[in-house]
């Protein structure tokens, strides 16, 4: 795949009587398209897997994005020490290579599986030794009948656009004492023009409502009747790649803080932020299946992620406390300071898995509450660092001691969350322990 950018960023700031104006405009221009490439016949089987010559393909979508922000400082009272502040903006997603192509042609490696026996025992594939009236599996996007078909059934909306952020921001900033500042700021996001691949002709009022009465094999599961949907239809074959009308996300925020710039030997830095971020599908047109959209409309939006083999972690907190500070002692010149952080938990969405669903649709997990309903308990994490400078010549070395979790705490990041599995709410992963680490930085 090959994408095209190009982008244009104008910005200019004019300042006069105690107000500064900040314009900017970004212009960008994006497109991509599967490049030309020759693929040799499977010597093997060549046959059923000739040489394919692709000769390269191209769409009519091209994305142009204006992006304007205006921001604008004002000096209240004219000494420098109180400024208002506000900003607008619009922002845009990056198209990645093959977004958009990637939905209209098949490109990728395709494989084929039959049975094999191993007749005369040297462990080496024969042609003779493969039954291929037996076709075991294959790519879902590899047609036997036409083997260098690289054409996908899939298709592109002419009039598909970016996913889009608009941002309002609103803040105050003030000087308590020479060297100490407070701010609030009020910040607001809305996201939409999300893209998603559509299945034509077919609505939500395609699905039936079906209430399943679980069974859970462990004590303090949640064995709760939920209702799921099951499609009246077989998967089409072709999908169309376009934005998902009356669907987005509104986030709004509020942040405080207090620094004290480091003078005197000592420095600190006090900051709250209450977040509330909120999924939204505003009509039947914004999904097919309708499993869990009572459980997420209006509800939290929280993103699962994980890492270093924990899973099952939503990434949500309403409300979060940081504090960090640091002070040199007058003997030696050592450095101690301290870094804290305590947040709500994160969400914790219990779900009852389904039955298989007929028409290939599969199993689901049907949330048993409002998606940000329920969490786990609050985290609180304190990391002590210790360090020293040294000067020598032109060399500069620092010995430092880091505590990591210096209280040693065990909160829970993650627990099983499928109420019908043998290992229901066990927990998965918890916060690393106490660690404490000996370096030495060196710059010259």
């Amino acid at each position: 795949y090959l994408l095209k950018t190009q982008a244009l960023y104008l910005q200019d700031t004019y300042t006069r009587n105690r107000l500064t104006l900040n314009l900017g405009l970004r212009w960008d221009r994006q497109t991509d398209e599967a490049l030309a490439t020759e693929v040799p016949a499977n010597p093997l089987i060549p046959e059923i897997m000739p040489a394919i010559s692709f000769p390269g393909l191209s769409h009519d979508v091209v994305w142009n994005d204006i992006s304007p922000r205006i921001g604008v400082n004002y000096d209240v009272f004219g000494t420098g020490r109180t400024v208002a502040r506000s900003s607008y903006s619009i922002y845009y997603g990056q198209m990645g290579p093959g977004q958009l192509v990637g939905n209209l042609v098949s490109i990728g490696q395709v494989l084929v599986r039959y049975p094999w026996a191993d007749a005369n025992g040297d462990s080496f594939v024969q042609v003779d030794e493969v039954d291929f009236t037996r076709l075991l599996s294959r790519s879902g996007t590899f047609d036997p009948e036409n083997p260098t078909n690289f054409n996908s059934p899939n298709s592109i909306d002419d009039s598909v656009k970016n996913d889009r952020t608009r941002e309002f921001i609103l803040g105050l900033d003030h000087e308590l004492l020479p060297g100490v500042g407070v701010g609030a700021s009020y910040i607001w996001r809305k996201y939409d023009q999300f893209a998603w691949t559509d299945n034509p002709g077919i609505a939500s009022s395609d699905y039936t409502a079906v209430e399943f009465d679980p069974t859970c094999d462990v004590a303090d599961a949640r064995c709760e009747s939920v209702t799921y949907y099951q499609p009246n239809f077989v998967p089409p074959t072709g999908e169309i790649y376009t934005n998902q009308p009356d669907r987005y996300r509104n986030y709004n925020g509020i942040e405080l803080s207090l620094d004290k710039r480091y003078s005197n030997r000592w420095m600190a830095n006090v900051s709250f932020g209450y977040n509330d971020a909120k999924d939204y599908w505003d009509s039947a047109d914004a999904y097919e299946d309708p499993t869990n959209i009572a459980q997420q409309h209006g509800a939290e939006f929280a993103p699962e992620s994980g890492g270093s083999g924990i899973d099952n972690v939503f990434t949500n907190a309403k409300w979060l406390f940081k504090a960090s500070g640091m002070y040199t002692l007058p003997l030696w010149d050592i450095n101690l300071a301290a870094n804290s952080q305590y947040r709500q938990g994160y969400p914790f969405p219990q779900v009852v898995r389904t039955p298989s669903r007929p028409n290939q649709a599969g199993r689901v997990n049907v949330l048993l509450d409002p998606l940000g309903d329920v969490r786990l308990e609050n985290l609180f994490m304190l990391d002590l660092p210790v360090d020293r400078p040294f000067q020598i010549g032109k060399m500069r070395l620092i010995p430092s001691v880091d505590v990591f979790n210096a209280t040693n705490t065990n909160a829970i990041l993650a627990r099983r969350r499928i109420q019908t599995d043998d290992d229901a709410n066990q927990i998965s992963g918890i916060v690393a322990p106490r660690v404490i680490r000996f370096g030495v930085r060196v710059t010259w």
